[in-house]
Formats: structure tokens, C-alpha cells, sequence
């Protein structure tokens, strides 16, 4: 979480992968059904992601398409920093 020179918050404050909460479960499930109708049936050679966050989406396509090189691009945050 970053916060930005007016004093808004940006990023993440909490981790929406692992909600217990019905309905973001629900949201994540759908927003990843629907990331999978739209990826290539062919395995692609690079991915650039950007806005990677904590990653997710990245172990996914790598472990979809292990092959494959990422790039992934993301503004500096100390708490991913201090993760990863």
C-alpha cells in the first residue's frame, strides 16, 4: 500500500486470493474463468505483465505455460519488496 502526495491510498490492503468471503470468492472465480477463455490455446513464448501486484496471475500463466519467459512490471512497493 502506497500512499500518493494528495493522500490516496493505492495498491492492496488486503489479499482478495485467499478471502474467505463468498462473494469476493466468487468475483476472483469469475474474473479467472474468464482470464482462461481469453488466454491462446498455443503456449506463447514471452508474457509482459503489467501491473503484476502480488503475482498471482503470473504463477498461474506460469504454471499453465511453464516454457514460456515473464516479464512483469509493477510500481515500487516496499511490502512486495520485502516479500518477494
Amino acid at each position: 500500500v502506497e500512499v500518493a502526495g494528495d493522500e490516496v491510498e493505492t495498491g492492496n490492503t488486503y489479499d482478495k486470493y485467499a478471502s474467505k468471503n463468498p462473494i469476493e470468492r466468487r468475483l476472483m472465480d469469475g474474473f479467472f474463468a474468464a482470464l482462461d477463455r481469453s488466454l491462446p490455446a498455443t503456449s506463447p513464448r514471452r508474457i509482459l505483465e503489467v501491473g503484476v501486484g502480488e503475482g498471482e496471475v503470473t504463477a498461474r500463466l506460469a504454471a499453465r505455460w511453464p516454457e514460456a519467459t515473464f516479464v512483469g512490471l509493477d510500481l515500487p512497493d516496499p511490502e512486495l519488496a520485502q516479500h518477494w
